[in-house]
């Protein structure tokens, strides 16, 4: 059960996203000054990205979704296609399906302790092997290749004949 006197991981997510909403750049978690200097004002309020839309906290977020593996272009701070399918992909990979078509918690995750990188492959996979996280990088890796098609990403951690076609 969360105490709400305590600072703890979901406090330093959602410090960090408000952080990222309202232009801090390079959000850390820390109520800083700055930090707290929005928060005891008006913050800006929330909103889900446009396409076309330019500014720092795009960037910072494709900086971040590349870091990751997530983009596979050059971070320039414009919303886009690539940028809203980085954030997709993220989500599939992480809770093994889409989420609700809900961008807010789908950017709680660039945040997420969890280990959500899927550029660090290795180790050898072959047709069976099931339980081996990098399983699942792989798909979507591929998925970004255009080895598998968008219907067909699944997350079930299994090598299967499937993958094994999209690897030849």
């Amino acid at each position: 059960e969360n105490n709400p006197d305590t600072y703890d991981e979901t406090m330093k997510q959602a410090i960090s996203l408000f952080q990222l909403y309202n232009g801090i750049s390079n959000p850390d978690g820390i109520a800083g000054e700055k930090t707290l200097q929005l928060l005891n004002g008006t913050p800006a309020p929330y909103k889900n990205f446009s396409f076309g839309e330019k500014n720092s906290r795009v960037l910072w977020i494709q900086k971040k979704l590349s870091s990751m593996g997530y983009l596979n272009v050059t971070p320039d701070g414009v919303w886009g296609k690539r940028s809203a399918e980085g954030i997709r992909l993220m989500s599939i990979y992480k809770n093994g399906r889409e989420s609700a078509d809900n961008q807010r918690e789908e950017l709680y995750l660039l945040f997420s302790k969890n280990d959500l990188k899927i550029n660090n492959i290795s180790g050898l996979m072959k047709n069976g092997d099931s339980g081996n996280p990098d399983i699942n990088k792989a798909r979507i890796r591929l998925y970004q290749a255009g080895f598998i098609k968008p219907d067909r990403l699944k997350m079930n951690g299994v090598f299967d004949n499937e993958l094994e076609l999209a690897v030849r």
